[in-house]
């Protein structure tokens, strides 16, 4: 891939590309675009590379940036066993945005997989290494949504309660913490948005995290 010498950025682009395979020539064009603007190096995922992950992590590693395109086999397929992504996420230490062309949750099939598969799709897609996720469709965002995964904040992490508003009336309230940051050797949440019944009625935005903290039992007291 021929690199543009003028530009400060270099992009790892990770994806087939001499496979036959649809997603290789969707790669060769947007790399054609993506080159107008900063220097890319392809990484190939074709057939005969996809095992040399420590290979393949040295390349994405000399760059500014990484983005790998997404499917089952170019690492292994859905088997646990098989499957090398998160093993390849724990080697990259530049910042990761991850295009996701293929996303089976297992709705059409049985048990077990039906329960297996949103677990795995979670496994990988829910790695704290990825910083971006990109996907093609609404249906596949609303199934990242579903798995507790939001592409924008990489992070999503929702809690439900069964109560009352503050006129009394029955509802479900909705805690939903995004924004993910690391904080020491935690990864904490800096966004907080509560919905009831469905319907926005809180927003806070976190500026400082105090982490253990000794908690007030008086908060707890029942009233």
């Amino acid at each position: 891939m021929n690199q543009l010498t003028h530009h400060s950025s270099l992009i790892a682009f990770a994806s087939t590309w001499n496979d036959v395979c649809g997603i290789a020539t969707y790669s060769r064009s947007l790399v054609a675009y993506l080159e107008k603007n900063a220097e890319v190096d392809a990484v190939s995922l074709d057939c005969e590379n996809r095992a040399q992950l420590d290979k393949l992590a040295a390349q994405m590693n000399a760059c500014d940036l990484i983005h790998i395109q997404h499917q089952y086999p170019f690492f292994g397929g859905m088997a646990i066993h098989r499957n090398r992504f998160r093993k390849l996420l724990s080697k990259l230490r530049k910042p990761l945005v991850v295009t996701i062309h293929e996303l089976d949750l297992g709705e059409s099939d049985g048990w077990p997989l039906n329960m297996y598969k949103p677990w795995f799709n979670h496994h990988l897609f829910g790695a704290q290494e990825i910083g971006r996720l990109i996907v093609h469709t609404k249906q596949h965002q609303d199934a990242l949504t579903t798995l507790g995964i939001e592409p924008e904040s990489g992070r999503v992490l929702q809690i439900a309660y069964r109560g009352t508003d503050l006129t009394g009336a029955p509802g479900d309230m909705v805690l939903i913490h995004s924004d993910f940051r690391p904080v020491g050797q935690l990864i904490l949440p800096f966004a907080s948005t509560t919905t009831f019944n469905g319907q926005p009625s809180m927003t806070v935005k976190i500026e400082k995290v105090a982490v253990n903290v000794p908690v007030d039992e008086k908060l707890f007291a029942k009233q």
